[in-house]
């Protein structure tokens, strides 16, 4: 019993110190920074560079019901409305 108890204090705490490690290590990261390039190509290998756009912008207009660009099967990815 006592084995026991010594082996959920040590998972206990285990669990904290990783929790703990993650809380600090995200606070490096801004996603303002963060980009997302949508690009576009054919079969001969051209390469269409459609936008680049901020990870925070594409999030806050998911949480709006928008969305700027979509995908569409045969011309790729295109702004939404256009």
């Amino acid at each position: 019993m006592k084995l026991e108890i010594i082996l959920w204090i040590f998972c206990i705490l285990v669990l904290l110190f990783l929790t703990a490690k993650i809380s600090l290590e995200s606070t490096e990261y801004d996603c303002d920074k963060c980009t997302a390039t949508l690009s576009n190509s054919i079969a001969d290998s051209t390469y269409f560079e459609v936008a680049d756009v901020k990870i925070s912008k594409l999030i806050e207009e998911y949480k709006d019901g928008k969305c700027s660009y979509i995908w569409d099967p045969v011309q790729g990815y295109i702004k939404y409305g256009y």
